[in-house]
């Protein structure tokens, strides 16, 4: 779906650009929800305009930030029983 040479170009800039969180809260704040802001931030920092176009391509925000939720929750169980079972805690 997204030609080679543009993922390719998406993959190197998703490993080199580095966002700050911060520089997204005033957009979050206005939309309340951190994906839009996230992706305008993420095209406009790539060195090569054509490939960014193509990010996200069909992804949802809701479908972005489930993605991310998965294994913290696939997790949360596991996290919970160690807390539980902690002598300091009891």
């Amino acid at each position: 779906m997204i030609p080679e040479l543009s993922a390719a170009a998406i993959h190197r800039a998703s490993l080199e650009n580095r966002i700050e969180p911060g520089a997204l809260a005033e957009a979050t704040g206005q939309d309340g929800v951190s994906l839009p802001p996230l992706i305008d931030r993420f095209r406009s920092e790539t060195q090569a305009p054509k490939p960014a176009q193509n990010v996200p391509w069909g992804a949802t925000a809701q479908y972005s930030i489930d993605t991310v939720l998965v294994p913290h929750l696939r997790q949360a169980p596991a996290d919970a029983l160690a807390f539980a079972t902690r002598a300091d805690h009891i």
